[in-house]
């Protein structure tokens, strides 16, 4: 009884162990024939590890032991590498990143390569500091998968070789980070859209409309859930959120493309021509191909999203395989960062020890520069003009020898002076004089409308003398205080121009200059009449409150942001830029820059057009003698007069505005990181803000 129950054990044992893989395989066979005959995505689905290890090896994560000592690209001597008979069919599995190229056109082209066959990625995505983006990918020297059966199923009247060569090379467009369009090299092409794909040939007729169907939804939650399992290992290992941000965009475009590729396999129509047919299956091979390289992207050799994520190089910054723990017998690509204000004047020192290797500056799809195979040191000094976007592509071709090492650095000159507001003066002559001209127009028409508005008529007065002083004077003013002057100036203007019923009669003010709004209206209301003559004799009427009310708007409304605007930017021209050894000292010599030209401008355009302003007298009412001692105070000796008031106490504010403007610029630099607060207390040390 116990040998009987013994070999019906071991009759079961092998019965399942025989049977079990052939059920398996006939379930897959049979399942792949009413999806798509040969289909790779359904092997990948159904079949065994084996079978989908040779289609795709879409699971594998690493670089095969067989590849993994090979050099992936070599200065000397070349060596051919031909296909080896164990790839995979389908796509190879040893894709490494061989170079970065920074274009015009704000991407970055970053290429992969097979080194055991002339297989070629070519990614363009987002240059550094930009939100993820992937605008386009070619898949060149990808092997069609059995196109001997391809041929026999739609019974085209073709060859191998034809079919090899319409999807030898294709390319696939985005849009926000989804496939929008395939392109085969035959110009076979395949547009996306949420619910379907129309597929057309190269004249442009459509060969194939395919929607997804419902049925595709099961597949679409099957392939959901593999995505969120990768993103999810990806975020994992990710130090950055650009690494996150890159990760999940990928993985989830992969994810819709093998989405497509499923829907395409098995929504084709057997009906039609073979010409249409076997361009549906061919852009079937391609949104598979696709799908495969996006989620290969992020693992393995390539991690683009490493790639895209590694901060750029700066100037002085050391690339070293030993301080950097890294081997040396390999291709690293770097993007160099192009500071601002340097003048295309560079410095390479690089130091390949015995074993030579080869370094590559590229730009726009060139090789700008190259130096080696060679060993030893090299110092070199070289220009490079017309970088656009602020970034060059390094590549470093490591000798096949394990035991190469070499380091670089990139040095840069700065050119002696900073492009800033000073230099517009120079940028263009004609449309200077067109402004100041409309400046010298709306001023004097502002003061022959209002010579008899006793609301604004000292204000416009002053404003024409302001104007005239300050192109007449220009040259003295000069640089950032001449700048400042006519961009003020053109602003208020515009203003007047714009709101002439405003500025006739200017509203109420709460007359932030003085301490006690009270004694600002007592001001206003005891202000005795201005009787004078300028030098085209027009008498200038009752002074009232207008010089007071219009100036304020006009100190809130034009002067405020006109010093916050041009200061920021004097100061901000400085910021990022990696020739400068110490910020702190350069913006304090700027600073100081500044203080002195708006001394100029205060001495030569400033004090004496408020010299014409005359020199009236009047007394204070004793009912209100309190507010005497206020006024006094803000206004110190002159305030008996009408000359002393204006002409202390614009100066005066106009110092008080600067040093404000100037503290305020600095405290928001510093909560947006530009400078360190240790900076923000030593410039705070040595230039007086208060």
């Amino acid at each position: 009884m116990r040998r009987f129950r013994f070999l019906a054990i071991f009759l079961s044992a092998c019965l399942t162990v025989v049977t079990l893989p052939l059920l398996r395989r006939a379930l897959s066979l049979a399942l792949c024939g009413l999806l798509f005959a040969n289909s790779s995505i359904c092997y990948d689905v159904l079949g065994s590890d084996s079978v989908r290890a040779a289609v795709s090896g879409a699971e594998q994560n690493s670089v095969p032991e067989r590849v993994k000592d090979r050099p992936q690209e070599i200065a000397i001597p070349p060596i051919i590498r031909p296909p080896s008979a164990e790839l995979p069919r389908f796509i190879p599995d040893d894709f490494i990143v061989s170079r970065q190229t920074p274009y015009d056109s704000g991407r970055n082209e970053i290429i992969v390569t097979s080194p055991s066959s002339d297989a070629v990625q070519r990614f363009w995505v987002n240059l550094p500091g930009e939100a993820f983006q992937i605008y386009e990918l070619e898949v060149t020297n990808i092997p069609v998968n059995n196109a001997e059966d391809l041929i026999e199923e739609v019974n085209a009247q073709t060859t191998p070789a034809e079919v090899q060569q319409r999807l030898q090379s294709f390319k696939a467009d985005f849009s926000n980070n989804s496939v929008s369009k395939i392109t085969l090299a035959d110009d076979t092409t395949a547009e996306f859209s949420a619910t379907q794909v129309v597929i057309r040939q190269p004249d442009g007729r459509v060969a194939e409309t395919i929607t997804r169907s419902q049925s595709s939804r099961i597949v679409d939650i099957g392939l959901a859930q593999k995505s969120q399992r990768k993103i999810d290992e990806l975020l994992a290992q990710a130090n950055s959120d650009c690494e996150s941000n890159a990760s999940i965009e990928l993985v989830e475009s992969a994810s819709t493309m093998k989405s497509w590729s499923a829907a395409i396999a098995s929504g084709w129509s057997p009906d039609i021509d073979w010409q249409d047919a076997l361009a549906t299956r061919l852009i079937y091979q391609a949104s598979a191909a696709l799908a495969h390289t996006l989620k290969e992207a992020t693992s393995g050799s390539v991690a683009l999203q490493k790639v895209m994520c590694k901060e750029p190089v700066q100037c002085g910054f050391r690339r070293d395989t030993r301080a950097d723990g890294i081997s040396g017998n390999q291709i690293i690509t770097d993007l160099f960062q192009v500071p601002p204000g340097s003048d295309g004047q560079f410095h390479i020192v690089y130091e390949f020890f015995e074993i030579p290797d080869r370094l590559e500056i590229s730009y726009n799809g060139e090789i700008k520069r190259a130096f080696g195979p060679e060993s030893g040191d090299g110092n070199y000094s070289f220009e490079l003009s017309g970088v656009e976007q602020g970034f060059v592509g390094i590549r470093v071709i490591g000798n096949p020898d394990q035991n190469t090492e070499w380091w670089y650095e990139i040095s840069c000159s700065c050119s002696t002076e900073i492009a800033s507001i000073a230099n517009a003066e120079q940028a263009n002559e004609n449309a200077i004089q067109s402004e100041w001209d409309y400046i010298l127009r709306v001023a004097n028409e502002f003061y022959e409308s209002n010579a008899n508005n006793s609301a604004v008529s000292a204000f416009a007065y002053q404003m024409r003398t302001l104007a005239t002083g300050s192109y007449m004077n220009r040259a003295e003013a000069g640089g950032w205080a001449g700048e400042f002057t006519r961009g003020s100036l053109l602003v208020a203007m515009r203003d007047i121009e714009a709101n002439p019923d405003f500025w006739s009669s200017p509203p109420p003010t709460n007359a932030s200059f003085s301490d006690s709004s009270s004694s600002f209206l007592y001001y206003c209301e005891n202000a005795p009449d201005i009787t004078s003559t300028d030098p085209n004799e027009t008498s200038l009427r009752a002074h009232d409150c207008g010089f007071v009310l219009a100036g304020e708007h006009h100190f809130d409304r034009h002067l405020v942001p006109a010093f916050r605007s041009l200061i920021s930017e004097r100061l901000s021209a400085y910021l990022g830029n990696s020739c400068i050894e110490n910020l702190a000292d350069t913006i304090v010599d700027e600073i100081l820059e500044i203080e002195l030209e708006h001394s100029m401008l205060l001495n030569s355009v400033l004090i004496p057009g408020l010299d014409v302003i005359p020199n009236t007298s009047f007394s204070l009412d004793p009912d209100v003698y309190w507010l005497t001692e206020q006024v006094i105070e803000f206004f110190g000796d002159y305030v008996g007069t009408i000359s002393g008031f204006a002409g202390n106490m614009i100066s005066e504010r106009a110092i008080k505005l600067r040093q404000g403007t100037i503290k305020s610029v600095l405290q928001t630099l510093l909560q947006d990181g530009e400078i360190t607060q240790g900076e923000f207390d030593e410039i705070s040390s040595r230039v007086d803000l208060d």
